[in-house]
């Protein structure tokens, strides 16, 4: 009897001996598969960084957003290899991103120049339009595909407006409000307040400038800004969203900034609030210890301005966490074309 309780006993390790040892091989094995799917990753990443050119640096990335795919679709995935795979191909696709901000930024007009230097940055943009679209899949997601394209197709229409304007953009630049509020030219349509409320900004169609020579070119539900927040660079409006690209991550999104006792916050919100107050319409988003702010104020209206011309349309737009409309005249938008 003790005999064969032993045989059992023995039967019995040797069995878990087994089982384990066969564990343990899958385990090995798998750490092997993982650490060559790691390996394979960063030799993806050093070719993509000393790869010559768009074209061929597009090439490695597609190929590493393939094999992703691939790997998402395999039952026992490795969390290793998933972070892996999306910070190379992040990487990569920041790489695009902003390489082609910067093309926007360079090719993006803010005062009157000749036809010719005009149709040369708008080539360059049109060039940078098609560059966008055989990138798609590869560096942007549908969204963020659409806002680019929107951006570029909406600054190639602004710089349009920089061929005709040298009088204007001499005398709109004077510090002076008072002399600047004369040389405008009276505005021949007037500013559709309600339509205003739900978005639609084409009875403010065309040109609007200040006295510190930023620009906002209008065209139905968009609104480019050629400097907005003090310099932070081109910002679009399309209904009540805003776009900063100055602000934005990798993502397109707006991205995270230091704040308030070690926390981070959002350099702004791109979904615009909106107000009234005493006849002037405003749109908010919220920025770091303050509030971006655009303001209408149809034609009769003053809001807490002191100086302007309170017989034209004027728009306000300004980072503030006091009255929206309590600025400079020398900060007033008025139409100019």
């Amino acid at each position: 009897m003790k005999h064969r309780v032993w045989i059992v006993v023995i039967l019995i390790i040797a069995v878990i001996g087994g089982v384990w040892g066969y564990t343990r091989y899958q385990d090995q094995q798998k750490e092997a598969q993982i650490t060559t799917q790691l390996d394979n990753i960063q030799k993806d990443v050093k070719t993509f960084n000393v790869a010559q050119g768009d074209a061929r640096k597009l090439t490695v990335l597609k190929k590493m957003v393939t094999a992703a795919d691939r790997y998402h679709q395999k039952d026992n995935q490795s969390s290793k290899v998933n972070q892996a795979y999306h910070v190379a191909i992040t990487m990569g696709q920041g790489v695009f991103k902003n390489q082609n901000q910067q093309v926007l930024k360079d090719n993006t007009l803010s005062k009157a120049v000749s036809a010719e230097t005009v149709t040369s940055k708008n080539d360059r943009l049109q060039e940078l339009l098609a560059d966008v679209n055989q990138q798609w899949s590869t560096v942007y997601t549908t969204q963020g595909l659409k806002k680019m394209t929107q951006q570029i197709k909406t600054t190639i229409k602004a710089n349009k407006e920089y061929v005709k304007e040298e009088a204007v953009q001499e005398t709109v630049s004077s510090t002076s409000s008072e002399t600047a509020t004369k040389a405008l030219p009276k505005q021949a349509q007037a500013m559709n307040y309600e339509e205003v409320k739900t978005g639609n900004y084409a009875s403010l169609n065309g040109t609007w400038q200040n006295g510190e020579g930023r620009k906002i070119v209008i065209r139905d539900q968009t609104m480019q800004f050629s400097d907005i927040l003090d310099h932070k660079g081109t910002a679009t409006v399309i209904g009540q969203e805003i776009d900063i690209p100055g602000l934005d991550g990798q993502d397109g999104r707006p991205q995270d900034v230091p704040y308030l006792g070690g926390t981070t916050t959002k350099a702004y919100e791109q979904q615009l609030k909106s107000g009234e107050k005493d006849g002037v319409f405003t749109l908010g988003s919220t920025i770091p210890s303050a509030v971006l702010t655009i303001s209408f104020l149809p034609k009769g209206t003053m809001g807490d301005l002191t100086d302007g011309d309170v017989n034209q349309d004027k728009i306000i737009s300004v980072g503030t966490q006091d009255s929206a409309t309590l600025v400079d005249a020398a900060a007033v938008y008025y139409k100019v074309n």
